[in-house]
Parts: C-alpha cells; structure tokens; sequence
C-alpha cells in the first residue's frame, strides 16, 4: 500500500513539474480548477472535501485562481450569506488545454513496455477510490485490517 502512496506522489510531482510548472499551477490549483469547471457552481466548502484537503488549502488555491481570472466568486443565488465558485472562460479553456497535456503525457507513461492499458489501469483506481469512499476509511469486511 505504502507504494502506491509513492507512486501517486511520484506521478503528480511529475506531472507538476511536467506540464502545471509552465503554467504556474500546482497539482492542487489544478484540481480545484478541474472541480470547479466540471461542477459549474459549486461552494468552498464542498471543493475542500472533494478534493481530499483543508479549507484553508481550497481557499488558497481559490484565491490563486481568483487572481489569475481562472473562477469568479459569488453570492449564492439564494442565501447571500453563502458564496460559489464559477469557472471563467478563460478558467474553462485552461482547465481543457490541461487535462489534454495531462493525458498526452500518461498516455506516455503508459506506454512503456510492461504497462498495462491505461484504461484498465484508470477503472482498477477508481473502483478503489470509490470503495475507499464507502468505506469511510474504515477497514473493508473480509481484509482482516
């Protein structure tokens, strides 16, 4: 387990310094980015939980974006207490040219003699992701952990 913890860090440092660098983004400003656009509107809060991290590192990674006129913030239509977060166009095209560079480049990776399709790959993680998601982080019935 302790090496796929390794080897995701390793493929988004890559990915990082890869790609996000040329466009001064870090892995998490990209993701929020992503969770912006794909959502259309969608609060703080609720990025900060999709995205696995503190409030502080969404609001921060939204205030980077805010500044480069990546999202907008705004009143919530109907309770103006509360706030969203909308892509810009500007927001929406990066978030695109991104997620293509990004798989250009795992496309690669994959490419390598002994990997296995990236399809296959992609579907085994997110059935993991979404079991882990299940679970709460609590051990699966049968595993004995």
């Amino acid at each position: 387990m302790t090496q796929l913890c390794r080897t995701a860090q390793a493929v988004r440092t890559h990915l990082e310094r890869v790609v996000l660098q040329e466009v001064g983004m870090t892995w998490t400003t990209y993701d929020v980015l992503l969770l912006v656009c794909a959502r259309g509107v969608i609060e703080p809060p609720h990025i900060a939980s999709l995205a696995g991290v503190a409030r502080s590192t969404a609001t921060a990674a939204l205030a980077t974006l805010t500044d480069r006129a990546l999202v907008v913030r705004e009143l919530h239509e109907h309770d103006q207490r509360r706030t969203v977060v909308r892509p810009t166009p500007a927001g929406a095209g990066l978030a695109e040219m991104l997620r293509r560079d990004i798989a250009a480049q795992l496309a690669r990776m994959f490419a390598a003699a002994g990997m296995p399709r990236h399809d296959d790959f992609a579907v085994a993680l997110a059935s993991l992701a979404r079991q882990a998601d299940a679970t709460g982080g609590h051990p699966v019935p049968g595993t004995g952990r």
